[in-house]
């Protein structure tokens, strides 16, 4: 007698139960990721807040160092009306570097403390004051080039030649070709070295064409050597 098979009781897998797991599994994914972009983009918004308070802080900073450094100005200048205050000058840009010596303004009011101090005479503490200019506001290149400028027409006064080379030096490394330049030429040619002066007033004419500059040391220039000149080559003869 043929046997009747019986069915399966065993059921066909069930996936529900998988489904559900990578379900939760990724949901929980997305909520860890999403906190995670919450996280930063809070701190991109929280320093963008802080870089505008910054700022504003800044530009605070600067409007009122300006108006302090033109008070002082004018009592530099004698703009005021009663003649140049030094005494009052020095104090005044001597306050701004004190109260914002971190702003743009307190870098010229740190520059014009020595300008006030070569005026009275106190040329020692106008090279510190100068010196102090370029350490302090290294960053600032033109504020610092003019400042090693100034110590190298003070050095030049006294009669220090090579310190004011170097200083005009600094300043032109700086600044680029111009002023500190002519001057660097001057320097050389009074101290007699000759080839030296001819090099900077080359790189005048080279550098700067068309500037007075450039016109005043062609005139320093020994002419163009003629017979240099290509001549025809040899051995040609014209027909």
């Amino acid at each position: 007698m043929a046997k009747i098979k019986k069915k399966s009781t065993k059921t066909h897998f069930d996936t529900t139960e998988e489904l559900r797991s990578i379900a939760h599994n990724v949901s929980d994914q997305y909520m860890a990721r999403k906190k995670l972009v919450n996280t930063v983009l809070l701190a991109v918004i929280a320093l963008s807040v802080v870089a505008v308070i910054y700022v504003m802080i800044n530009a605070n900073q600067e409007k009122s160092a300006g108006m302090l450094v033109e008070t002082a100005y004018a009592s530099y200048s004698g703009s005021a009306g009663s003649g140049p205050n030094y005494d009052k000058a020095l104090q005044g840009f001597q306050d701004v570097v004190k109260q914002y010596g971190s702003t743009l303004n307190g870098a010229i009011a740190q520059f014009y403390i020595g300008n006030t101090m070569a005026q009275m005479g106190r040329t020692d503490d106008a090279m510190k004051a100068y010196l102090e200019c370029t350490k302090r506001y290294s960053g600032k290149k033109f504020i610092s080039a003019i400042a090693f400028q100034r110590m190298g027409y003070l050095y030049d006064k006294i009669g220090k030649q090579e310190e004011a080379i170097a200083a005009f030096k600094q300043a032109e490394a700086l600044s680029g070709a111009g002023l500190a330049t002519v001057e660097l030429a001057h320097l050389y040619e009074m101290t007699g070295k000759s080839k030296e002066a001819l090099e900077k007033y080359k790189e005048l004419t080279d550098k700067l064409p068309g500037t007075t500059f450039a016109m005043s040391a062609r005139s320093k220039l020994p002419p163009p050597d003629l017979s240099a000149a290509k001549t025809a080559p040899s051995g040609t003869s014209a027909k």
